[in-house]
This record gives structure tokens, sequence and C-alpha cells, in this order.
């Protein structure tokens, strides 16, 4: 992707949620890790919606750290503050099927509990949480670009935050990571 075109998706995804650092990823679940990474988290206890996307999962086991699967509402499936009734070191709520989570409630638990919040709003573009933007909350947002989202092209995503020494660590972890490329998308496609 040339720079003109990194920049004006940062540009829009700056506008969008009004974070101030937005750095372009492979996929989401690589926003997920670099954000576990650059916040030094291993081993640590990561908790999800039992009803997520396995890449969350996938992301969380990736980066060396243990999820733990949260119960979410039995009618809508989504988690709850009800649910955060354990401790944990991180937390990464979804927005799913087009209905948010209550991150007003969730980040004011997180901050209280000092625990690492990362909003998944990769099913959530657009979108209003709470009277925010959805990506606008916690210590960092990530979107996803991939098949079947909001905004489908195929791969890619985005990870975000207004805390300049996660988004340096993050664009460190970020960069030594191998360029997805051709080979790659044909690789994903198998």
């Amino acid at each position: 992707m040339k720079s003109v075109e990194r920049d004006a998706i940062t540009t829009v995804l700056h506008n969008q949620t009004g974070r101030t650092h937005a750095l372009l990823t492979g996929r989401g679940a690589t926003g997920i890790e670099a954000a576990l990474h650059a916040k030094g988290l291993v081993g640590a206890r990561v908790g999800i919606p039992a009803n997520t996307c396995y890449i969350v999962l996938w992301a969380i086991l990736r980066s060396g750290n243990q999820p733990v699967l949260l119960d979410v509402h039995p009618n809508t499936g989504m988690l709850t503050i009800e649910s955060l009734n354990q401790p944990l070191d991180a937390l990464i709520p979804c927005h799913l099927y087009g209905l948010p989570v209550p991150m007003r409630a969730i980040y004011e638990w997180a901050s209280a509990n000092g625990v690492f919040l990362i909003e998944d709003a990769a099913l959530a573009i657009g979108a209003t949480v709470d009277g925010r933007a959805a990506g606008s909350w916690g210590d960092v947002s990530i979107f996803s670009f991939g098949q079947g989202k909001i905004v489908d092209q195929q791969l890619g995503g985005a990870v975000l935050t207004d805390d300049p020494a996660l988004a340096e660590g993050m664009a460190r972890w970020l960069a030594g990571l191998p360029e997805w490329d051709d080979h790659h998308v044909d690789l994903s496609n198998q």
C-alpha cells in the first residue's frame, strides 16, 4: 500500500474516532497482539466474551497470554458488566451483530480495576456506543477490514490509541512483521 493511501486511511480513522494514533495492520487480530506486546503483558489473564470470533482467542494465545472466556447475555450474546466478576489483567469487549457492548460501564470498571482495555470494534466502524464513536474507548481499539466486515477489503485492520508510548511500542512490534504481499494473500485463501 502506498503511503498516500495509508495516510488517507489513518486520517479517516482519526476523524471517525478522535484517536491520536492509528496504525494499519495485516488484520484486526494483529492489532490485538501488538497491543498486548506493547503493554508488556505475558502470561496475563485476558478476558473475552465467550461468544466472539476465534481469531481474538488466537491473538491472545499468540501473544503468550491466557484467554479467559466470560459469560454473555443469553438474549444478545454480548458481554455485560455483570460478566466481569473475576480478576483480569486485560479485557477485550467485542461489538457484534450490530449491537454495542456497554462501553461506558466497562470502561469505568476497567479503569477502577487497573485492567488494560482493548475495544474490539472490528464490526462497528461508523457506529456510536454510549454517545461516542465505536473505537474511541479504552486504552486501545481495533478495527478489521477483512471478509464480512463493514468495510470489506478482504484483509487488513487498524489499531488505535491516544497513548504515545503504546503507539510507539505497537509500531515497533508491527515493524518486525513480514510485509503482507500476494504470496500471503494466496496462503490465507487456501
